[in-house]
This record gives structure tokens, C-alpha cells and sequence, in this order.
């Protein structure tokens, strides 16, 4: 795409016909690292849309603390306790082993939704960035975390990451306001870094490290809440399980927006829930999908 920003449509996204001879192995396994006290949503939200956007198997990394009220609310994600720290309710310290663990046996993980703010969350997240050889989505508190550690881009260099700031996580670890010139500040960024950055706004800017971005105009006001960014890593974490990381956030993005504006259509800007949105994504793929058999884009 070189200087030109590029903007998304439907034929620009990825939703091959699935064969009939498949298995849940076929799409990939998805671990999800987050959740604390007062932020267990988080980690449901992420989970569910992560399964929606078809991940074959989908493992929900919690503390123990709030195990519990997320696994009563998830019947398809398998939900892994792991020590707790009793005064913060995040992880402890002695959870790190064992998530490093189960992460070694997944290709996709989802770091950050819920996570909390700690110094055994941020050792955590150091490691899984440094050990973790599968994709890597990184998101909310996870790009705190991000922020504080002393790394250039040749530590990233041969990972396949996506960082997906709002404007106040931008300004973060990129040192830069990202309200400006988005495009430009996420390019440098991407480039700079040699992640994938998209970073959220009224028109969601993603950019590639090589110097290309592409621009999403779906969405509206009434995903500006809590919540909305946690649907958004789930879905990209989702579909990168089953294609590359770069059809998986557009993909992501555009489907999203979408059903984001499917919900607002129905429900009304002020009244939508993030949870709205998870409801309208298969309805957004299935009309994707039929776009794709009436001959409209060729596969």
C-alpha cells in the first residue's frame, strides 16, 4: 500500500469456507491471559468473542480468586485457575510457571484484558512476551506492563505481535498522542517497533511494520465503553489462531466495527453493550461469507 491508506471492505477479508473433513484442532488453540477482582467481564467479553470468531479451542487464564463467577458465566472456554494474590485479587507471583506452561502448548495468546496492575502482573507479562513463540495480542493492561519494560525493537524482532492502544495506551508506549496524525504515529510506531499497531479511534488505524497501513470507518459512538476493546483482541486472537496475524486484524477490525454498527442499528448509540456487539458478529461473517459464494470476491 506503500503512502496510501487503504480502507477496508468486505473483499479484503479473509472467511474461507470451512471443509467438511475439519477438526477443533484445525482453528487453532487460544490461550487468554487477564482478569483480577472487579475485572473478571474482561476476560469473559474477550473469551466469548475469541470462540465467535471461531477459534477451535479457547483456555481463559484467571486468577483463582475470581474463577468462580468466570467459569459459572462460560460454558464453551475452558477456565484455568492460577494462584492469586489475596490482597490484590490478580495474579501472584507463583501463577507465572504454570501459565507459561499451558502457554507453551497454544499458538495464539491474548495478553492483558482485566489483567491488573502489579509487580507480579508486570513480571508475568514480561515473561510470556520474552518466552511465548506463537502469536502474541496484546492489549489493556498488558500494554501498561508493556510500557514499563526496558526493551528495544531488536527483543521483538522475530515475534509476531499486535499492540491494540486507544489514544491514552498510544501516548504510552509510544511516547506520542496518536490524536494528531494517527496514521502517521501508528505507522512510525509499527515500523519502529515491528509490531503490528492498531490503534482504536473513530477510524481505526492499522499498521504494519513494513510501512503499510489500512484504515477501518466501521463503527460508532456506542462502542465508546468499557468493554469494546476486549471483543476486539478476543476476535483478532480468534481468527489468528486459524490465518496469519495480518489477515487476522483485518478481519478483526472490519467485523467488529461492523457488528458494532449492526448493534447500534438496533439497540441505539447510548443503550448498546459490548456484549451486543459479540452478538451481532456471526450474523456479520455469515453475510461476509454469503458475499464470498455469490461470486462477489474471489478466493
Amino acid at each position: 500500500m506503500g503512502s496510501v491508506i487503504h480502507t477496508i471492505e468486505e473483499q479484503d477479508l479473509y472467511l474461507p469456507v470451512r471443509r467438511p473433513d475439519t477438526h477443533k484442532t484445525d482453528y487453532g488453540k487460544v490461550l487468554l491471559v487477564g482478569g483480577c477482582v472487579g475485572y473478571a467481564g474482561a476476560v469473559k467479553m474477550a473469551s466469548a468473542a475469541c470462540l465467535r470468531a471461531g477459534a477451535g479451542l479457547v483456555y481463559a487464564a484467571v486468577p483463582d480468586a475470581i474463577y468462580v463467577p468466570v467459569a459459572s458465566a462460560m460454558t464453551e472456554a475452558m477456565v484455568l485457575p492460577f494462584p492469586s494474590d489475596p490482597e490484590k485479587g490478580c495474579f501472584a507471583t507463583e501463577s507465572l510457571e504454570g501459565i507459561r506452561k499451558k502457554a507453551e502448548t497454544c499458538d495464539v495468546l491474548i495478553l492483558g484484558p482485566g489483567l491488573g496492575r502489579s509487580d507480579s502482573c508486570q513480571a508475568l507479562t514480561e515473561d510470556l512476551l520474552k518466552t511465548f513463540p506463537g502469536k502474541i495480542i496484546l492489549d489493556a493492561d498488558g500494554l501498561y506492563a508493556f510500557s514499563r519494560m526496558n526493551l528495544s525493537a531488536e527483543d521483538f524482532a522475530s515475534k509476531e505481535i499486535v499492540v491494540t492502544p486507544h489514544h491514552g495506551e498510544f501516548m504510552r508506549i509510544a511516547h506520542s498522542d496518536g490524536i494528531t496524525d494517527p496514521v502517521r504515529n501508528a505507522s512510525d510506531f509499527a515500523v519502529g517497533s515491528g509490531m503490528i499497531t492498531v490503534l482504536k479511534g473513530p477510524d481505526t488505524v492499522i499498521a504494519f511494520p513494513d510501512g503499510r497501513t489500512a484504515l477501518s470507518r466501521k463503527g460508532n459512538p456506542g462502542m465508546a465503553t468499557g468493554g469494546s476493546g476486549d471483543v476486539l483482541a478476543g476476535l483478532i486472537g480468534g481468527f489468528a489462531a486459524q490465518f496469519s496475524l495480518e489477515q487476522a486484524v483485518i478481519n478483526g477490525v472490519f467485523i467488529h466495527g461492523t457488528a458494532g454498527d449492526l448493534a447500534a442499528e438496533e439497540l441505539g448509540e447510548y443503550s448498546m453493550l459490548p456484549t451486543d456487539i459479540i452478538t451481532k458478529v456471526p450474523l456479520v461473517i455469515k453475510q461476509i461469507i454469503n458475499y464470498k459464494r455469490e461470486g462477489k470476491n474471489n478466493e
